[in-house]
Formats: structure tokens, C-alpha cells, sequence
């Protein structure tokens, strides 16, 4: 494998997993482009479950979150108010990783800082 390919198969796979924090927040803002940038019509069959007639509380989210990118919250509501609990716990990951990486700052930078000298008098 070329290095190059192997380099997109690293970052897709890494967008995927969700595993780091590049990766969700990546993903994160392309799920949120495509949920804001396609109508709400097209969104109506992408329900596998809805199609096969099998109910689930998942119908409707992405539908509900593009209504809530839209900042039609009512809506959203009606659509599928679990949108709500997701966003959320979305919230709630990217304050972990925000946190996460002030703590890893804050670590190098206090490691990186050079040992005060004891004062020899």
C-alpha cells in the first residue's frame, strides 16, 4: 500500500471510530453540514427501519436535528423530541475533550517549565 493511501485510510478510519477527538469533532461537523444543508424532505427515507416498517426511537432524528439547526426547536420537538437527550450528550463528550486537552496543556506546560533552583545562600 502507498503511503498516501495508507495516510486516508488512517484519518477515515480515525473519523469513523469516533476514537480521538479530531475524529468527532470531524465527523461531528460533517454530520451537521449534510443535516443543514440537505431540505427536510430529502431526509424523510433515510430511516432503514422506517423503510422495512419496523418502529424505532431513532426515526426522525436527523430530521429533528436539522430542524434544530434551523432553530425551528418546535419542530424538532415534534419530530423527535430524543433529539434533545442526543445533543446533550453530545455536549457533554466535546466538554470532556475540551477538558481533556486543557489538562494535557496544562501538563506540558508545567513539565516543560525548567525546575526552580533552591536558593543557596
Amino acid at each position: 500500500m502507498k503511503r498516501g493511501t495508507s495516510s486516508i485510510l488512517d484519518f477515515s478510519t480515525e473519523v469513523i471510530s469516533l476514537r480521538s477527538l479530531r475524529g468527532r469533532l470531524i465527523f461531528m461537523a460533517g454530520v451537521s453540514a449534510f443535516a443543514y444543508l440537505m431540505p427536510v424532505s430529502a431526509l424523510a427515507h433515510l430511516s432503514l427501519w422506517g423503510n422495512i416498517g419496523i418502529p424505532s426511537p431513532s426515526i426522525g432524528l436527523t430530521r429533528a436535528y436539522h430542524h434544530v439547526l434551523h432553530g425551528n426547536f418546535a419542530a424538532a420537538y415534534h419530530q423527535n423530541w430524543l433529539i434533545f437527550v442526543v445533543i446533550v450528550v453530545v455536549l457533554l463528550i466535546i466538554m470532556k475533550d475540551v477538558y481533556n486537552v486543557r489538562y494535557q496543556l496544562n501538563q506540558r506546560i508545567l513539565n516543560g517549565r525548567p525546575k526552580q533552583q533552591p536558593n543557596s545562600e
